[in-house]
């Protein structure tokens, strides 16, 4: 079976190494390696579960609709995330440019100081 970055799979045999029992969890491969993938397991209702490597040869594909609705969620749910990140990202480059010419600083000078203004505990 060629698993790939982005499937949908369900663990169905338990890991060696792993102790916490891992059978029937579903999620999506975001990594692989040799022979195992990094697995971010979901619930039915698209939220993160936990996570970890699992050797490619405990896992399936998943292809029931429950958790291909599931995984669209997941994903719709991480896109916004992502998103939401980049915003705040944008606006804080933004406020740093502003700052930076408002008082005459380099942008770097403007962090430095906010550093270490912000470490103190007074």
């Amino acid at each position: 079976m060629d698993l790939k970055e982005g499937d949908l799979v369900r663990i169905v045999k338990q890991p060696p190494y792993v102790v916490v029992q891992v059978i029937g969890e579903v999620g999506i491969l975001s990594e692989i390696k040799e022979n195992y993938s990094i697995f971010d397991a979901i619930r039915r209702n698209g939220s993160v579960g936990g996570g970890g490597a699992v050797p490619l040869d405990c896992l399936v594909l998943e292809q029931s609709a429950e958790w291909l609705r599931a995984k669209d969620i997941y994903l719709a749910n991480q896109a916004k995330i992502l998103k939401e990140a980049e915003d705040r990202t944008a606006r804080y480059k933004a406020l740093l440019k502003e700052t930076a010419e408002k008082y005459g600083v380099t942008q770097e000078a403007a962090i430095a100081i906010h550093s270490a203004l912000s470490s103190h505990n007074y």
